[in-house]
């Protein structure tokens, strides 16, 4: 009886091993999505073009791959929201590079957050819209270009919006913090 017990405890040991590391897998995913958006922003020291590229092409792969990055872990909605809040970022880039969205690809994956918006899908304390929201489906679905004029005061939009979705990712990143991973 005894070795049963003994055997049960370890068995819970190992597999309470193994959520933790699941868990801290997805955090380090997480966080490093965040880090490249804030390359991507320009909160970074030293940065440079090539790095910055580095950094959209990884989001617009994490993107296509954060629910299997994060499945165990996170909700199917908690995915979504994570998901569909670093495409604001991919617009920020190329807002900056070209002024305009001329990326494909980008275009498709907005379209999912934009959405996500009109459809009133999740409560508004999980996925507010900012009040600039407007300006980045202008861009993006509209096809408009940033005013010559204006670049810095527009670009500011874009970081706002940013800036809150990265606010959104870190919230629901410390409630993954503390759930304990599926086995």
């Amino acid at each position: 009886m005894i070795k049963l017990i003994g055997i049960a405890l370890q068995a819970f040991g190992i597999r309470s091993a193994k959520q933790k590391e699941k868990t801290q897998r997805v955090i380090d995913y997480i966080d490093t999505c965040l880090e490249h958006m804030e390359n991507i922003m320009g909160y970074k020291k030293d940065i440079n073009e090539a790095s910055v590229e580095q950094s959209r092409k990884f989001l617009q792969s994490a993107y296509h791959e954060m629910t299997s990055q994060l499945i165990g872990v996170a909700t199917p909605i908690e995915c979504d929201i994570i998901k569909n809040s670093i495409a604001s970022a991919r617009i920020y880039f190329h807002a900056v590079k070209e002024g305009k969205v001329v990326n494909k690809s980008l275009i498709i994956d907005y379209e999912s957050r934009y959405q996500l918006y009109i459809n009133h899908n999740y409560d508004q304390n999980k996925f507010r819209q900012n009040s600039y929201e407007t300006f980045l489906r202008q861009l993006v679905k509209d096809k408009r270009e940033i005013d010559k004029n204006y670049v810095e005061m527009e670009l500011q939009k874009i970081k706002e919006v940013c800036q809150e979705d990265v606010a959104r990712i870190m919230s629901l990143r410390e409630i993954l913090k503390t759930r304990k991973a599926a086995a």
